[in-house]
């Protein structure tokens, strides 16, 4: 069964980049500084910092607003993730792969839950800008993943109708979110994700390399549900 798609919806964190294992470490020592220990980082990927701090004030005291500790989070986090990133970030043949979607003139978009700023640098330090066409912090939209607003807000600026959008997500928190937005969703297996459940996605992608689960074509890109991987 072949599902077709004009645009294709990229998550940034796990599926563009490797940066979980910063992003984590420099909470788990910033929630460790304000008193807060024991917190299962893999049930929060997807979030917006801000999401993830509110989802942790539900079971810990945390000293100051959601909005006060995330800008000093951020600022933190934005100086290390400067210095760090390198080539080994970048996940293997993803690069390529976007140079060939874009040259199919398939839109391209980013809906990630990091900040603009972090979405900006990652694009432009590999070079990637350009095959652009839209991107969506979920810093701009009034609720993050799980909810659907990063993947409407992108189908918007792109003009294209939900229902013709195929997102990429290494995270059950952005497959909830891109399922309820209507689009079909290629679930990236990335094991630095951590164990994800990747079972609503409509199929799974195991590496950039593969050529099976996308087939690209002058405009539109196809999914072929019938190579779908074990989930």
């Amino acid at each position: 069964m072949q599902k077709i798609g004009k645009a294709l919806i990229f998550d940034l964190d796990g599926v563009i980049v490797n940066s979980q294992d910063l992003y984590e470490n420099t909470l788990s020592i910033f929630l460790r500084d304000l008193g807060v220990n024991n917190i299962d980082f893999k049930s929060l990927i997807g979030m917006t910092t801000a999401g993830a701090l509110s989802h942790i004030s539900t079971t810990h005291i945390l000293p100051g607003t959601i909005a006060d500790l995330t800008k000093e989070f951020q600022r933190i986090y934005q100086k290390s993730f400067k210095l760090s990133l390198s080539e080994d970030n970048l996940i293997e043949g993803v690069k390529h792969f976007i140079i060939r979607v874009a040259n199919t003139n398939v839109r391209l978009a980013v809906a990630s839950s990091a900040s603009r700023p972090k979405i900006e640098m990652v694009l432009t330090r590999f070079g990637l800008s350009r095959y652009f066409d839209s991107i969506v912090s979920g810093y701009e939209v009034k609720e993050s993943k799980p909810a659907p607003d990063v993947f409407i807000q992108s189908a918007l600026n792109l003009n294209i109708e939900p229902s013709d959008c195929i997102v990429i997500e290494d995270s059950t928190n952005g497959i909830i979110g891109a399922k309820t937005a209507g689009m079909l969703c290629v679930g990236f297996r990335n094991p630095k994700s951590g164990n994800q459940d990747l079972t609503g996605a409509d199929c799974v992608l195991e590496s950039f390399l593969e050529t099976e689960i996308i087939s690209l074509h002058n405009g539109f890109l196809e999914l072929n549900l019938n190579n779908r991987q074990s989930i």
